[in-house]
């Protein structure tokens, strides 16, 4: 899938996905919102952001746990 084109840029260059979600991450990154309701969304979606990867993490310990456990 890396060299799968999905985005456009403005000055022609096309991206891989990989990097098209790499861009808006880092744009999320360095946002900040100059309305306070525009703040107070961005604060829950990152605060939902890291439960989601919180959760990633439990299933990915999980997910080796049981590959171990079948392994002995």
């Amino acid at each position: 899938m890396n060299g799968v084109r999905c985005c456009r840029q403005s000055l022609g260059r096309s991206l891989t996905f990989r990097q098209s979600v790499k861009q808006a991450m880092e744009m999320t990154r360095t946002f900040r919102c100059k309305n306070p309701v525009c703040e107070t969304q961005t604060w829950k979606l990152r605060h939902e952001l890291d439960l989601a990867r919180l959760s990633v993490r439990r299933l990915q310990m999980t997910i080796a746990y049981a590959f171990d456990y079948k392994k002995s």
